[in-house]
């Protein structure tokens, strides 16, 4: 018996160790459970605020349309190279495909016509929801207009310059553009079965920073693309760091959120109450409506209405195909581009998609279903509303 006592008890102080350290990680993940569209109930959350004078309406078609034709759509979808199981309509209609599939929203907006939206269950055009990594093309947008408004030098600032205590770590040789095209080379991989690395690390942790400092950089920068969320919270990071005094979310109400006039209030979450960073690798919460509204500035190059909210050159940038050192030609500055569209993505099949040539929007919320690939399943859709544009302007909605 005394010789276990000399294993047990050293083991069982390691685990205390571990627990107490990691309690605020066990107990967040404890009382949200799975990542969630309403995390942003339970977690500390930055606000949001609308600006009721300067709302943005879309409009409603003034004409009635027909029901979307589920079998035109699947044939297209079932013919995307991407696709692995073909599916069938079974002569299901286009909503309850879409309810069938955890949906909770879709909207379809073309020459800013709402011609298409749908809430399911308890969701209604109020509902904010949590958009997962659809957040990291938003965060991108902010980088762009740090750049602009002078916190941020270029994307050839190396990550030291405003994160210093990173260099013995290897990251003098990490730029901002590097974290920007997921080819930093760090060692935060994309690993779900491990609370202490990764996404969840970062999820469910309440201290990013301590998190962050624990990162090192393992393969050469640059060298090739890697989807890391862990590249978006240290640029998340930086941009905290650029921005002085003033937070994330206090820049993206000024930048953003009030210029682009959105309709309900907003959050996004933060590790911790007392000085909380941003979660910047996902966690933005907004109305599905309101995603629309940063969609609509993309679609029209940063401008909106005459105001140029987001550089230009930097739309431009973001939405290119760009294979030099080690780029993903798919992912851009956090965006999904491809030859005539592009989207920002999250988790369980969020989705911001946008179509410049036929001035088209779509909105798809909602939780994981499996046999569904959603980035085959958007351009399949979005196929129907080619040629001729189909809506006009209408009443305001």
């Amino acid at each position: 018996m005394k010789s276990h006592s000399y294993v047990v008890v050293p083991v069982m102080l390691v685990l205390l160790a571990l627990a107490v350290s990691c309690s605020g990680k066990f107990r967040n993940a404890m009382v949200a459970g799975r990542p969630g569209l309403e995390d942003h109930e339970k977690f500390p959350v930055r606000l949001l605020e609308p600006d009721p004078a300067r709302v943005f309406y879309f409009h409603e078609s003034p004409r009635a349309l027909p029901p979307v034709d589920l079998e035109e759509v699947l044939r297209a979808y079932n013919s995307h190279p991407d696709v692995r199981r073909t599916l069938s309509a079974g002569g299901e209609s286009f909503d309850s495909f879409l309810e069938e599939r955890n949906t909770i929203a879709f909207i379809i907006i073309q020459n800013d016509s709402i011609i298409y939206e749908r809430y399911f269950g308890d969701y209604s055009r109020k509902s904010e929801v949590s958009s997962f990594s659809l957040t990291k093309s938003v965060l991108s947008m902010l980088v762009g207009c740090a750049i602009a408004d002078g916190y941020i030098g270029s994307v050839h600032d190396a990550v030291c310059q405003y994160v210093p205590e990173l260099e013995p770590n290897g990251f003098d040789r990490v730029t901002i553009r590097h974290l920007l095209q997921m080819t930093s080379g760090i060692n935060i991989n994309e690993v779900f079965h491990n609370p202490f690395r990764g996404p969840l690390d970062l999820y469910y942790g309440n201290d990013l920073y301590a998190s962050l400092l624990r990162a090192e950089v393992v393969d050469e920068p640059g060298a090739s693309h890697g989807y890391r969320s862990g590249d978006s919270q240290l640029l998340g990071l930086v941009l905290d760091r650029a921005l002085g005094e003033q937070t994330i979310t206090g820049y993206m109400q000024e930048r953003l959120w009030g210029p682009l006039g959105m309709k309900h209030g907003g959050s996004w979450m933060v590790d911790n109450e007392e000085n909380g960073l941003e979660r910047t690798f996902c966690c933005l919460s907004a109305t599905p409506l309101d995603f629309a509204r940063l969609g609509r500035l993309y679609l029209h190059g940063g401008n909106w209405n005459g105001q140029q909210l987001v550089p230009e050159q930097w739309v431009e940038e973001s939405l290119k195909t760009d294979t030099l050192e080690g780029s993903d030609p798919h992912f851009q500055y956090h965006w999904r581009v491809y030859d005539n569209y592009f989207f920002a993505y999250g988790y369980g099949g969020q989705m911001l998609y946008v179509e410049p040539e036929q001035n088209l929007i779509m909105v798809r919320m909602g939780t994981p279903r499996r046999r569904l690939n959603w980035k085959a399943f958007m351009p399949s859709v979005a196929g129907l509303f080619s040629g001729p544009a189909i809506a006009e302007s209408g009443s305001e909605f």
